[in-house]
């Protein structure tokens, strides 16, 4: 009867324990960054655009709160600061790589235009570290990157056009003056040499010209992944709210760029051209 009386007296203390313990309001506010960093994934998925760096900080995430949380269960001190700090870590990864997805996407587009005019073998190292890159999933590195890729593409399109000009300016008999004569072949050197200062002016406003165009076709673009998106989220809802807002303000941020770039350009033509005219009267 005694062994009874303590058996029912000790189920009741455990019972009596269980039922005590209460979260606290740190592990609830983790346990609420870690359902937001799996949307965070989740939005990736959606987008087939590779998880595994952000499923990396996901899973650190919920391993930290396992670990805490039964540190405060067993009555001990749980510090849930690595939680959040994973947690935002993961929706980070999220952001960035939604933004080098789009801004790989547009790059694509001016690229594989330039391409169907201009040989590009030149900046095949550039491009293939773009690709690298975001393979990798290195995102920042990637918009770093497409950044110097469309510098170099630029500055391909300024050579090619020069040498273009080049072949224009000269004869097909050059190949025989270099035969006859060495005197020929100073007059040549010579002639190029003013046609090169007679054309430079010619090609810096072609070259400007060739990057206004360039902008203008990169706003056309975002333009119609902006409208794309908007589609997706106002009509056929494939994106959340939270995918919209990060895209759209990408979107933005890069036509602000392309709008601030667009005046100094446009400067630059009109002091050429102002430039050439008087050259003429000259």
């Amino acid at each position: 009867m005694k062994k009874t009386l303590i058996l029912v007296v000790f189920f009741i203390f455990v019972l009596h324990s269980v039922s005590a313990f209460t979260p606290t309001n740190a592990s609830i506010a983790a346990e609420l960054n870690i359902t937001s960093a799996q949307a965070c994934v989740d939005n990736l998925k959606a987008l087939n655009i590779s998880i595994s760096r952000a499923n990396d900080s996901l899973t650190s995430a919920e391993q930290q709160y396992s670990a805490q949380f039964a540190l405060e269960k067993s009555g001990g001190y749980a510090d849930y600061s690595l939680v959040t700090q994973y947690s935002e870590q993961t929706c980070n990864v999220r952001d960035v790589a939604i933004k080098a997805t789009d801004e790989l996407t547009i790059f694509m587009q001016t690229y594989n235009q330039a391409a169907g005019q201009l040989n590009l073998s030149s900046m095949d190292s550039t491009y293939n570290s773009i690709m690298e890159a975001y393979k990798q999933q290195r995102f920042e590195d990637t918009i770093s990157l497409i950044n110097q890729g469309y510098n170099v593409l630029s500055q391909t399109e300024a050579q090619q056009t020069q040498i273009n000009l080049f072949y224009q300016s000269t004869t097909q008999n050059i190949g025989s003056f270099f035969i006859k004569s060495w005197k020929i072949i100073v007059i040549v050197l010579a002639v190029l040499i003013a046609l090169s200062l007679l054309f430079w002016r010619s090609v810096k406003i072609w070259a400007i010209k060739r990057k206004l165009s360039e902008l203008k076709l990169r706003k056309n673009s975002i333009t119609g992944l902006i409208k794309k998106t908007q589609l997706d989220y106002f009509k056929s809802k494939k994106i959340g709210e939270l995918e919209f807002n990060v895209k759209m303000e990408t979107f933005k941020n890069l036509i602000r760029d392309i709008d601030r770039q667009v005046p100094l350009y446009s400067e630059q033509l009109a002091k050429m051209e102002r430039a050439k005219k008087v050259y003429k009267q000259k």
